[in-house]
């Protein structure tokens, strides 16, 4: 059955958001290419409202959630066209089954201080003091493990057109906690368990909090088979 075979309830303008975002779809699954700065579902108030899953529900009336991505993070998106379908995406997700690669942009030039291929083993927990910002915290008790190898070295401006050193880095993510991957880079750079992964802010880059992150690879069992998608 084609895409279009499966879509309901259609608007003259949702169209164009598949036509531009769509990576892979089959009966059961659609993989999207999230924009950045685009909320996965909607969040509190009007200004808020417009999300990934609220613009495919526009379009789809059964699409369903499988998991989320943050606002400003771009990439792969996995939903599903039926409940059997997202039970058995959830369960993968749950039971880490389904691998997961990053891109991402992170301040400095972390090797050699950092060696370029190895692994971050430091747990995380939400900071009480700044919300909604987590930090590592070595006593927590629930683990946070990311993989990574550095891709290359190179420079970016900030908004006064001053160059300062960046990392693209590939980051595999074995644990799921909430803002894992920012903290982890937080750790490289600042030994501070912080967010220090650059934002591009128009044409060029501003050190903030947020993160420049590219969810670049999902592999998942296909609902049908146990070939992989």
């Amino acid at each position: 059955m084609s895409l279009t075979a499966l879509l309901t309830n259609l608007t003259p303008s949702d169209p164009n958001f598949l036509d531009q975002y769509t990576v892979f779809s089959d009966n059961d699954i659609l993989i999207l290419n999230k924009p950045a700065g685009l909320l996965s579902i909607p969040g509190k108030g009007q200004a808020l409202a417009d999300s990934v899953i609220s613009r495919l529900q526009n379009i789809c009336s059964n699409i369903l959630l499988v998991h989320r991505l943050d606002r400003d993070t771009s990439g792969l998106m996995v939903f599903a066209f039926n409940k059997a379908a997202q039970r058995h995406l959830s369960t993968q997700f749950q039971q880490r089954q389904v691998e997961k690669a990053y891109t991402a942009l992170v301040m400095g030039h972390i090797a050699p201080a950092i060696a370029e291929r190895g692994q971050i083993n430091l747990p995380v927990r939400y900071d009480e003091t700044r919300p909604p910002l987590h930090v590592v915290d070595i006593d927590y008790p629930k683990p946070a493990l990311t993989y990574f190898d550095v891709i290359d070295y190179s420079s970016l401006p900030d908004k006064d057109h001053v160059q300062h050193p960046v990392t693209r880095v590939n980051l595999k993510p074995v644990t799921g906690r909430a803002h894992q991957l920012r903290t982890h880079a937080g750790y490289w750079t600042c030994n501070c368990g912080r967010y220090t992964i650059c934002e591009r802010s128009g044409s060029v880059f501003s050190y903030t909090t947020m993160l420049t992150c590219h969810t670049s690879c999902v592999s998942t069992s296909s609902t049908r088979s146990d070939s992989r998608i």
